[in-house]
């Protein structure tokens, strides 16, 4: 009978219990299960079955999809009208809608970022009552979609007419002057216009209420030449006064006169120039007429 060698197992080979490759063996640890494959698959389908939950939430409620009645409405022309659609899930996301005018006063529309209603009448579109009809649409479940109709009435606005920007004039002394206004009146149909001078009025002027042309006669005493007079002047609507504006301008009496020129020189030394109907007064007398 052979007898075992020292250091060898009973009818094996050796073994290093020491080698490297055993160590290794010894110290691996055993993964978690949450970071094992099967737990990564158990989490992807949880995912996706709440996102399958969700779209089948959304396709629900898109089901009963519905526009409520919405009330006559009532707005001024040139003033922004803009509002939110009333439906019948105020916790749908309106963001997966699509709504849109189907038929409408010009200039409306639908905001795109917001979904709500918008429109600024013109001055052309008051007063009157349009018709509205709008629809809404799922994106999500195309078939989903509900539609609407309603009223809006205009209002009228009276818009202040304007007396246009009027240069400073140059008027001569002792001449007639005329100037015709001319206004800017925004209201649709045209307005009739009154016409008249405020605040402190130079003597001789007048303006005609309807047609607002204003006539000054410069040649009064109270006028003097080299000097600069201010005039103020209000239109108004003629049915209803309270609705207008006021406008601004000077005018300046110049003399280019020689006559008038050396009359007012004259005038400044307590002289008088002589006429053909009136005869200087004072040491002057009958000079005029002296060849």
């Amino acid at each position: 009978m052979s007898q075992a060698t020292p250091g060898l197992p009973e009818g094996g080979f050796p073994i290093n219990v020491e080698s490297p490759a055993l160590a290794k063996h010894k110290r691996r640890k055993k993964t978690p299960f949450w970071r094992s494959p099967l737990a990564i698959v158990l989490v992807l389908l949880a995912a996706a079955g709440g996102g399958v939950y969700s779209f089948w939430k959304q396709q629900q409620s898109a089901q009963g999809l519905v526009i409520e009645s919405i009330p006559p409405i009532s707005t001024d022309e040139l003033a922004l009208l803009e509002f939110e659609f009333p439906l019948s899930d105020p916790n749908i996301d309106r963001k997966k809608l699509t709504i849109q005018i189907l038929s409408g006063p010009e200039g409306a529309a639908i905001d795109p970022e917001t979904g709500k209603f918008q429109w600024t009448p013109t001055e052309q579109q008051g007063p009157g009552e349009y018709s509205v009809t709008v629809q809404v649409r799922s994106n999500i479940n195309p078939e989903a979609k509900s539609k609407q109709q309603f009223v809006v009435t205009v209002n009228e606005v009276d818009t202040p007419p304007e007396i246009e920007f009027v240069v400073a004039q140059t008027v001569e002394k002792g001449s007639s002057f005329k100037l015709p206004l001319n206004v800017i009146d925004p209201d649709e149909p045209p307005q009739k216009h009154r016409f008249e001078l405020i605040g402190k009025v130079p003597s001789g002027a007048s303006i005609d209420e309807e047609f607002g042309i204003l006539e000054w006669y410069t040649g009064g005493d109270e006028i003097e030449a080299d000097k600069m007079y201010e005039f103020e002047i209000r239109v108004s609507q003629a049915d209803n006064p309270e609705v207008g504006s006021t406008r601004k301008f000077q005018a300046t009496v110049k003399l280019s006169d020689p006559y008038l020129k050396l009359k007012q020189y004259l005038a400044g030394l307590d002289l008088e120039v002589e006429t053909p109907d009136r005869e200087a007064e004072g040491p002057f007398a009958g000079k005029g007429r002296q060849m």
